[in-house]
């Protein structure tokens, strides 16, 4: 009798190059993605959780992706006293929403945010607090050595700060630059994290009336500030820690006739896709304005060139047309504008000319107890200020043993 055949064997494994090709592209502004795929097994574990994969992925996405955005809200507490936190929105549905009770949002870049503790002065607290850099998805916070103290006591009449990535986006380092203002003039200081602190302070003896609680922009090795409701940049040079107002280059923004004056007081400054200073703005007719400047000539002069006119009306519901919409951010990287109304968050995307809805408008989106902060005032027109938030987030897996399968969460990187 002839012996049985043998069992069919079992086909050969897709090699592990093939895996991690076929992981790299997953959807980035999908986290919950990779979560799902870490647990199918454990080699797509071990190899989701190594060095080597996450540093492909951001290699290959390049720009991190929108996960959600940041406002300051004033809430109303104890009668009518009124408490500052800072609140996450998500537009991922597998993020929540995160506040940090009695810190307001500077800036945020890259998975990071800048927070600023604000002071209670009828306890007796002094106005000069550490900043802290968060985290909204891990619930990590990093504090700051205390600023120094020799230009920044008394109270400034001012402030602003940004945050930005020291050496690329794969840099683990970051640096927090930070302007203030006082009647004589302004101070800046340069805190690097790889240093650990804050650099010796840079004077300019030219004074504003206020600075505009505004996000910065990053062109380049600059760092733009806003001044005097949108008349006015400050330009602070990363390299040589130098900073000033050019006349012939930031003395005012360009607008025509058809355009409001007060509609400066709305315009976000922004990087454009060819790294030129840029800004953004919507005016009362709801036409979103795109500008760009070019230094040019022996005498670096600034050429503003008005590069697009978006008519929202082609891109919004026209029942959010209802209330006068408003920028409320630019994400640099992927060309894409927050926009808001009263009942909507949208995001338009410049290159593709898409639009998406991102989050509820303000007047679903807060408590009742609650007020949404702009700038040193409140609401202006019922919107509020948004930083976006950017990163690539990976599985928090613990290590994967012969007895232990994955375990998942969120990290931010």
């Amino acid at each position: 009798m002839a012996p049985p055949p043998p069992p069919p064997r079992r086909p050969p494994d897709l090699m592990e190059e093939i895996f991690e090709e076929m992981l790299l592209r997953f959807p980035p502004d999908d986290p919950a993605s990779l979560v799902r795929a870490a647990l199918v097994s454990k080699r797509w574990c071990r190899l989701i959780a190594g060095s080597r994969f996450r540093r492909r992925f951001r290699e290959l996405h390049r720009a991190p992706p929108i996960l959600g955005f940041i406002c300051n809200v004033l809430m109303r507490v104890r009668n009518m006293d009124r408490q500052h936190k800072a609140r996450f929105v998500p537009t991922s549905s597998c993020l929540t929403q995160a506040d940090c009770p009695r810190w307001r949002a500077f800036d945020a870049r890259h998975g990071r945010v800048l927070l600023y503790r604000c002071a209670d002065f009828s306890q007796g607290e002094d106005w000069l607090h550490p900043f802290i850099v968060w985290d909204p998805v891990t619930g990590e916070e990093l504090q700051l050595p205390s600023l120094p103290m020799d230009r920044c006591y008394p109270f400034p009449v001012g402030f602003n700060a940004a945050v930005l990535c020291a050496g690329g986006h794969l840099d683990g380092h970051f640096l927090v630059v930070f302007v203030g203002m006082y009647p004589d003039g302004m101070v800046a200081y340069e805190y690097s994290s790889e240093a650990g602190v804050w650099s010796e302070p840079t004077i300019l003896q030219r004074p504003c009336e206020y600075v505009d609680l505004v996000p910065a922009a990053v062109v380049g090795n600059a760092v733009y500030f806003r001044f005097d409701d949108g008349t006015r940049i400050l330009k602070y040079d990363l390299g040589t820690r130098e900073m000033g107002f050019n006349t012939s280059q930031y003395d005012s923004i360009p607008l025509n006739t058809t355009q409001n004056e007060q509609a400066l007081e709305r315009i976000i400054l922004m990087t454009t896709d060819e790294g030129r200073l840029g800004f953004t703005m919507v005016d009362y007719n709801c036409k979103l304005y795109l500008w760009s400047m070019e230094v040019v000539g022996p005498r670096d002069d600034a050429v503003w060139t008005q590069d697009r006119v978006i008519e929202l009306r082609d891109f919004l519901p026209a029942d959010e047309l209802l209330s006068e919409p408003c920028v409320l951010g630019y994400v640099n990287g992927h060309g894409a504008i927050f926009v808001g109304t009263k009942d909507g968050f949208y995001t338009i995307d410049l290159k593709s000319n898409q639009t998406k809805k991102v989050g509820r408008g303000l007047a679903c989106m807060k408590n009742s107890n609650e007020d949404i902060f702009y700038g040193h005032n409140y609401v202006i027109s019922d919107m509020c200020l948004l930083f976006p938030y950017t990163s690539f987030l990976f599985p928090a897996l613990e290590a994967v043993s012969a007895t232990a399968g994955p375990s998942a969460g969120a990290s931010g990187a």
